[in-house]
């Protein structure tokens, strides 16, 4: 009899790449063979406009094409930053593991040249500071009013060049997709933010194994090995009040 093997559905982004490689990698230890379809996402499409501004009109922007393929049946499984999935999935679609959590935390990439070990956040008065998130936007500021907050996309590897290039002073970033890609950071510096100050997002760290709830039986053995209690719970947890209050990227 042959072997199955599923289709993977995946963003086309470097880290999502990485992110699906290694679960596909995972997967196959535990008898579950597959193969990576590569899904274009609303929010890789569109670079131009901040994401909380795309996100306030289409929740799931970099989870929804996923989903349409996961129901449409041209994908079998898709994985997902847990933090960009919407609380609550379409009807037939579940998450069925939440494997073990990274560093949940926020970085701060800066340039050398804007470095101020001394000030709050190790930045000179005045610096340019690039992120499409709300919240980070929000934190900043609070920390530092002098800062200038910028709208930055790309991928993770492009929002670093800018710093390095000398386009911005700083980004923020999850320290999640840094350690994941395992990026060269010469010619620039990590600060890793004060999680106390710097909440991060819900789910921030975690990844999201999602597929129809019809292939449950025969996926299920693999996925409770691959799902760890904790990071599953805690996330749980954190997601439960974000839905609670209602909110998202806006």
């Amino acid at each position: 009899m042959a072997r199955k093997t599923y289709r993977l559905g995946t963003r086309k982004s470097d880290l999502a790449m990485v992110q699906s490689r290694q679960m596909a990698a995972a997967l196959a230890k535990l008898g579950i063979h597959c193969e990576l379809v590569p899904v274009e996402s609303e929010g890789d499409q569109n670079r131009a406009v901040p994401l909380y501004e795309i996100e306030a009109d289409t929740p799931g922007l970099f989870t929804k094409h996923l989903e349409k393929a996961l129901l449409a049946e041209t994908i079998d499984l898709a994985v997902h930053s847990l933090k960009d999935l919407p609380t609550d999935q379409p009807k037939g679609l579940y998450v069925a593991a939440v494997p073990t959590r990274v560093s949940p935390g926020d970085c701060l990439i800066v340039s050398k040249a804007w470095q101020d070990s001394a000030a709050i956040l190790g930045l000179k008065k005045g610096a340019t500071i690039g992120t499409s998130s709300l919240r980070r936007e929000a934190i900043l500021v609070s920390e530092r009013p002098d800062l200038k907050i910028v709208s930055i996309r790309g991928n993770v590897p492009t929002r670093v060049k800018a710093v390095r290039e000398g386009k911005i002073a700083g980004v923020v970033l999850a320290q999640a997709g840094i350690e994941r890609l395992g990026l060269d950071l010469t010619g620039v510096i990590r600060v890793d933010l004060d999680p106390k100050v710097f909440v991060s997002a819900p789910g921030q760290g975690a990844l999201a194994v999602e597929t129809r709830e019809n292939l449950k039986a025969e996926l299920n053995e693999a996925f409770s090995k691959l799902d760890d209690a904790a990071s599953n719970q805690e996330t749980r947890i954190e997601r439960s009040i974000l839905k609670g209050l209602h909110g998202g990227c806006t």
